[in-house]
């Protein structure tokens, strides 16, 4: 059996010019990009989605409360976030989106269902 995530993303469709909404079809190709850098057969550790390309992830609120919880655990040891928030996953390995639907959402934003396909796994989720 494989083993699929349906993981909910929120996208804002501000992402990369505040004042300036995209459309659907933007906001599908940013979570299909943001999934594309899993696709890479040795892509264990897959993206640095916290590296300098987060504030085009993550909304400004939740990257200072994550770079927040980083600063403030020890060297060595696991912060609160203990896991890819893009995959909610540790490890990606083999990991590719297997489904998207993109709906637009309220203020700007946009909904975005994606199933995860984890191939390693004999679990159905």
């Amino acid at each position: 059996m494989k083993r699929l995530l349906t993981f909910v993303v929120c996208v804002s469709v501000v992402l990369a010019t505040p004042g300036h909404a995209q459309s659907v079809d933007q906001a599908r190709a940013f979570v299909r990009g943001l999934y594309a850098q899993y696709g890479h057969p040795k892509a264990s550790d897959g993206p640095n989605v916290l590296g300098p390309s987060a504030a085009k992830v993550f909304s400004p609120q939740l990257l200072q409360l994550i770079r927040k919880s980083d600063k403030e655990t020890p060297k060595g040891d696991v912060g609160v976030l203990d896991f890819d928030p893009v995959c909610s996953c540790q490890d990606p390995d083999g990991l590719r989106l297997a489904s998207l639907d993109v709906k637009p959402g309220a203020a700007g934003a946009a909904m975005a269902v994606a199933m995860l396909h984890y191939p390693d796994s004999a679990e159905d989720i």
